[in-house]
Order: structure tokens, then C-alpha cells, then sequence
């Protein structure tokens, strides 16, 4: 789940250069590669930063921007943001926040920026819930693919270590609890268990953490039932979350948690039984118990 706070008007784009608040700064206002970094350092209890991008360059006149929040340990910041639509011109508004009970965010700064690097990162930078350069993140991916070269061989690796070392929240499932959980992929290495969107969140993250694009996907996955299995999917229409990742210049499927086990219906236990039947299977298989309702990018 991706925290929110609702901004009540559209917040117009910036007319100069920049107009950055006491203690922010960014290192260029322009960049090739699609990122810049900024530095805050602020004397209040800020605990996070609000960053809405706005890519001023695409096919809508106002555009609703990217939204990302970036933790804040002792009032100081350091690090990317990430410009994820390619090259073009971006409007950046920077809000200080204090989350928890009684929640504010008020305006810290704003940057324009000129983004040159001409390809689009939707798919293979870091996002507010795939937070594929956190250090967690980069290191357990370095040691899951160790001297791995093929990137189907890497992609592999990662599945297999997921679904071996994650179990299904049969708990929150059952109590509905996990519609209000976080599911970041962050959050996700410090648990033992997760529902789909956890597996795919932590999925997608390694595998863009050693330069795999991969995808987040909702949609609806409907198998046929058993008798001895609960099929594993979440409340609603879009019900499921699974990946795509981009191997060989082809985009390929990908559902960890179908591989991870099963939750038994006599018992509700989960039972954990890895295998890699949803690892890039064929994708007409694949179609017939899942139907795709968007990609989740961010």
C-alpha cells in the first residue's frame, strides 16, 4: 500500500529556474542520465519529503505528476530523485512532511530540470514502492546472483530465492488486515510472509537492482479450483499481483507467489511448495487463469 495525501489543487508549474527553500539544494538543473540529486538539511522534526514530478514534455497539458516519498533520519537528506518519463523538461515540487498522527506537509522548494538521457526508465529505476537502490536491496541482490552473467539465469535465481525464503500471510489475508499493510520491497526483507504485492514489489526490485526491467502488474487471476487448494489472490476485481520482466528484448511472465506455495482449504494453512511452474511460462497458459489490468510502474 502506498501512503497518500491528497493535495487539493493543482500545483502550477515553475516559471524560473528554481525557487529552493532555506537548507535544499540539487546538484545540477540539468541531467543526462535521469536523476539528480538533492540535499536537505533542515533544523525541525521532518520525517519525510513529498516530491511531485511533473513531466511537462508528454501528450496531456497538465499532467498529474509521479509522486514519491523519500524518509527523512534526523532532518537530513541526501540522495536521487528519479526521472522516470526520459528526456524533457520536468517541474519538481519538494514538500516537508511530518507523517503520523496529525500529519502535515507544507512547501519546501521547487526545481525545474532538464532531463537529455532519451530513453524512459519507467520500468527499470528505483520507485516509492520498488526501491531498487536501497543498499538492502542492492546487496541481497548482488549475493543472490553471484557469479551469474545470463540475465535469465539472474532472473531465475531471484525467483527461486523468493518463493524459498517468503511464505504466504495466511493471517492477514483471512482478517482483510493486509488492504491497509505496507508491501514495499523495503519492508518486505524484514518479513517473513507477504501477499502478492509484497512478492512482486521485492521481485521487481531485485531484478531492476542488478539492471533487469521488470514490471509490477494487477489484474485478476481466477484458477480452477481443487478442492484441496485456496486459490491466492486479494479482494476485488484486480485481485493479484504478479511481474513481467524484460529478458532477451521480450517481455516475459512471472507470478512468485502462485510459485511459492498454497494455502490448503480444509486447514487455511499455507503450504509452502516451491516450483517454478509461473516462471516465464507460456504466456497462452498463463492467460487463461490471469488477465491483466495495469502495470504498475511506480
Amino acid at each position: 500500500m502506498r501512503f497518500v495525501i491528497f493535495l487539493s489543487c493543482f500545483l502550477g508549474f515553475a516559471t524560473s529556474a528554481s525557487a529552493d527553500g532555506t537548507g535544499f539544494s540539487i546538484d545540477n538543473s540539468v541531467t543526462s542520465n535521469s536523476r539528480i540529486q538533492l540535499s536537505v538539511d533542515l533544523d525541525s522534526d521532518v520525517n519525510h519529503l513529498l516530491v511531485q514530478s511533473f513531466y511537462l514534455d508528454g501528450p496531456q497539458s497538465n499532467p498529474p505528476p509521479e509522486v514519491d516519498y523519500i524518509a527523512v533520519h534526523n532532518s537530513v537528506f541526501q540522495g536521487n530523485i528519479y526521472l522516470r518519463q526520459g528526456a524533457g523538461h520536468y517541474n519538481l515540487m519538494v514538500f516537508i512532511c511530518k507523517l503520523g498522527p496529525g500529519q502535515t506537509c507544507e512547501f519546501g522548494a521547487q526545481y525545474k530540470v532538464d532531463n537529455t538521457d532519451s530513453s524512459s526508465h519507467v520500468f527499470d529505476l528505483p520507485a516509492p514502492e520498488i526501491q531498487s537502490d536501497d543498499p538492502l536491496i542492492l546487496g541481497l541482490a548482488i549475493r543472490i546472483t553471484a557469479g551469474l552473467k545470463d540475465p535469465l539465469a539472474k532472473a531465475r535465481a531471484i525467483h527461486n530465492w523468493i518463493i524459498a525464503n517468503k511464505s504466504y500471510d495466511v493471517r492477514d489475508y483471512f482478517s482483510g488486515a493486509y488492504q491497509s499493510m505496507s508491501w514495499d520491497a523495503v519492508t518486505m526483507l524484514g518479513r517473513q510472509s507477504a501477499v502478492c504485492e509484497g512478492y512482486a514489489n521485492l521481485n521487481a526490485a531485485l531484478l531492476r537492482a542488478v539492471g533487469i526491467p521488470a514490471k509490477v502488474v494487477t489484474g485478476t487471476a481466477n484458477p480452477q479450483p481443487n478442492g484441496q487448494e485456496i486459490p491466492i489472490t486479494g479482494a476485488g476485481s484486480c485481485n493479484h499481483a504478479w511481474n513481467e520482466v524484460f529478458i532477451d528484448q521480450t517481455w516475459m511472465l512471472e507470478d512468485p507467489t502462485w510459485d511459492a506455495g498454497y494455502i490448503d482449504a480444509s486447514t487455511h494453512q499455507y503450504v509452502a511448495r516451491p516450483d517454478n511452474t509461473y516462471f516465464l511460462p507460456d504466456p497462452e497458459v498463463f492467460n487463461m487463469t490471469h488477465r491483466k489490468c495495469a502495470d504498475q510502474a511506480l
